[in-house]
């Protein structure tokens, strides 16, 4: 353990693994509402937030990259795969 480093832990591994596991989450509900070609129960408001949220916190990860000197990009691949399927899942909702 002398050569664990907390804050690599707390500033990269946990907000990739946690990125990842919102990732996975989406995986489901993708699959069963294209499957069923039905978005019926799905609020559109909650989609479009939820796209604009994680549009902001794309911005962020890439003004961390450009601005701040991040060399660490997991954060920004991770919530750039988030906001890509938010933003499938929102298309469905308006399609279906």
């Amino acid at each position: 353990m002398k050569n664990f480093n907390m804050k690599s832990f707390t500033l990269t591994t946990i907000p990739s693994l946690a990125g990842l596991i919102l990732v996975a989450s989406y995986l489901p509900q993708l699959h069963t509402t294209f499957s069923t070609r039905s978005a019926e129960g799905h609020s559109l408001l909650f989609w479009i937030l939820m796209n604009l949220a994680l549009g902001g916190l794309f911005v962020q990860q890439i003004g961390l990259i450009k601005y701040e000197g991040n060399t660490k990009y997991a954060g920004a691949i991770v919530q750039g795969i988030n906001l890509l399927l938010a933003f499938i899942m929102l298309l469905m909702v308006i399609v279906f």
